[in-house]
């Protein structure tokens, strides 16, 4: 999934940018040698760069946006 439209980084990118060290929405623009454009991406990919440290050890084709929260039943 595309988190960041202006610069075109993907979901895959920002936690390939994690692995190697990011811990903000900037320095994942930096591992791509690009900069920050609109900044309508930084809460996109914080919850991402969050969601991977909870996450590290499932696969990583799991997608982070878009699956739906198990409901308990009542």
């Amino acid at each position: 999934m595309l988190v960041c439209n202006c610069r075109g980084i993907n979901e895959k990118q920002v936690k390939v940018a994690v692995r190697a060290g990011a811990t903000d929405w900037a320095e994942v623009h930096s591992h791509y040698g690009t900069e920050p454009s609109c900044g309508k991406c930084s809460c996109e990919i914080q919850e991402v760069i969050a969601a991977y440290s909870f996450r590290e050890n499932e696969s990583d084709s799991a997608p982070f946006f878009g699956t739906p929260a198990l409901a308990k039943p009542a």
